[in-house]
């Protein structure tokens, strides 16, 4: 694994414990809690293994909101890829909206943490909905987006992320780890 492995990327979160000199996962961040056992042992394993992790976690992705309805725009390229960009994230976004309305004990909320309730949404993506409003088009239309993977794809690159982020750096056994 060492050998083969560069660096990892986690779309998660993480914070440095001193009294543990490690870095430990946010099980507040919905990619970790999805499977927050395998996310404890990926973190462990790299750095006993002296991987070099990236993190990036939602605080990232808050920093630099995308309208949504710059993905329309997109669309009206008649890209095929583009197309599927918007339609993959106006689905997700569908169900996001779905599962927010549902209470928290609901099997099919999945692993949507607590927080993450209608309120929630509708202040998280700066939207303003009532029993007349159609959400999603209002949802679609007047919010933000937030790019965990595009962010998590310029953090591959050294130059990219000394230009375009300033993470926390640890150094936990002679090997970096960013947050």
């Amino acid at each position: 694994f060492r050998t083969k492995v560069k660096e990892v990327i986690i779309m998660g979160g993480a914070e440095y414990s001193e009294a543990r000199q490690q870095l430990i996962p946010d099980e507040t961040a919905f990619n970790n809690n999805c499977d927050l056992y395998s996310t404890r042992h990926v973190y462990a394993e790299c750095q006993q293994n002296h991987i070099p992790t990236t993190t990036i976690s939602r605080y990232a992705a808050y920093g630099c909101p995308l309208s949504i309805s710059f993905l329309d725009g997109l669309q009206n390229t008649n890209h095929l890829l583009a197309g599927e960009i918007r339609n993959a994230n106006f689905k997700s976004m569908q169900q996001l909206w779905k599962k927010v309305n549902l209470p928290s004990w609901m099997p099919g909320r999945g692993k949507l943490p607590a927080r993450c309730n209608r309120e929630w949404f509708l202040d998280f993506f700066k939207v303003k909905v009532d029993d007349t409003t159609d959400a999603l088009r209002e949802i679609w239309h007047g919010s933000a987006l937030y790019l965990y993977d595009s962010l998590a794809t310029l953090s591959c690159v050294d130059a990219y992320v000394d230009f375009h982020f300033t993470p926390k750096c640890y150094m936990i056994e002679n090997c970096l780890h960013r947050v």
